[in-house]
């Protein structure tokens, strides 16, 4: 009887974000919201497997309508680093965007950081049908607006590529990747298929093909965000060279090291300015996107739960802590800029969001 309450109690809410931090106070919250009068559970670690264990246990009673979102890291390095949390945040996204998740539990950090509009990332995506009429040169330019990285033979998620009168695609949300194929300006066919074997693996009529990125750009608006990037690095180099008793600035001392640190970001800039996009725009979102928003506008009216709120305060407040103390070492080092210190939404811009119907808050339940 009480699993039979709490899949109908759920059935019942459209949306909801829990913001986790102990297995035990996750259900003994939901218990409470959706009046069931049984939840229990060990306690674990702060982390983000917390929040990931707290969907698996929901999702038994809401099949495929539960799911998690893990935070992301904080790196200033240029460092060559797996996409991996970026693949998993943008399937969770595009799950909420169609409807097939309905419950999302998060770590407390993760409502910290800004994101891209839905409304951008809705009109990136590319719906495309047998028998569409578009030239195969139209579909690459739109792919590779949407994040899409292009390459001789696709290889990975992320990746598209443009073999005669074929187009492959491997959309991250995707378990296999998919291969279009054109006759003259129409499609003729589409099937899924293994990028290691490249055998078949079912054939479509339609399918919809999600953003490649997490921070993006329409092509109007690349060169204003070059721009901008470019004046703000430019005052970074023109603020450490004017400081007192200071040493000779990395940047003028190593004029060829293109690697890392501020001639990095001017990089970027004439990428942005030349119609390009930049992977490194995750802590310059506010200042390089025309708007950036939370998880929550993915969702319609949705309930947030704040479970054990003091500590998920605590836990944003450290995450927040933490990142100026590094911003600090590394803008000394030549390798961020002090507008990076607004890529962090405060803690009362994370816990109330004005597009919430509700934000509940809950402690955890008391032991025996």
């Amino acid at each position: 009887m009480a699993v039979l309450r709490m899949h109908v109690a759920v059935d019942q809410i459209a949306r909801l974000i829990a913001v986790e931090q102990r297995q035990e106070g996750l259900k003994a919250a939901v218990g409470k919201v959706l009046r069931v009068a049984e939840a229990a559970g060990r306690g674990v670690r702060k982390h983000d497997i917390d929040a990931a264990r707290a969907a698996e246990d929901i999702g038994q009673y809401l099949p495929q309508g539960a799911g998690t979102m893990i935070a992301r890291e904080r790196q200033f390095a240029r460092a060559v680093s797996s996409r991996e949390g970026e693949w998993q945040r943008l399937t969770a996204l595009s799950r909420l965007q169609s409807g097939e998740m309905r419950v999302l539990c998060l770590p407390a950090d993760a409502l910290l950081w800004r994101m891209t509009p839905p409304e951008v990332a809705r009109a990136m995506t590319v719906t495309v049908h047998t028998g569409d009429q578009m030239q195969p040169s139209d579909l690459m330019a739109r792919l590779a607006e949407a994040g899409y990285e292009r390459v001789d033979m696709v290889e990975g998620k992320g990746q598209c590529a443009l073999r005669g009168a074929i187009v492959d695609v491997y959309p991250p949300c995707e378990t296999d990747a998919l291969r279009i194929e054109f006759f003259d300006d129409e499609i003729d066919g589409m099937r899924t298929f293994d990028c290691v074997s490249q055998r078949s693996v079912e054939r479509l009529d339609s399918a919809v093909i999600a953003p490649a990125g997490e921070y993006l750009l329409a092509n109007a608006d690349r060169p204003r965000a070059g721009a901008t990037l470019r004046l703000l690095t430019e005052s970074a180099l023109t603020r450490l060279r004017e400081r007192p008793a200071q040493k000779k600035l990395s940047y003028d001392e190593n004029p060829d090291d293109s690697r890392d640190g501020l001639r990095a970001f001017l990089r970027e800039a004439e990428t942005l300015e030349a119609g390009g996009l930049c992977r490194g725009m995750d802590l310059l979102a506010h200042a390089l996107l025309p708007r950036t928003c939370g998880v929550w506008e993915y969702m319609d009216n949705p309930i947030i739960l704040v479970d054990t709120p003091d500590r998920c305060r605590t836990r944003m407040d450290d995450c927040i802590s933490g990142f100026l103390t590094d911003l600090s070492l590394a803008i000394e080092r030549e390798m961020a800029l002090p507008e990076q210190e607004g890529a962090l939404r405060t803690v009362q811009e994370a816990l109330a969001p004005p597009q919430a119907r509700a934000v509940t808050t809950a402690s955890p339940a008391p032991t025996a």
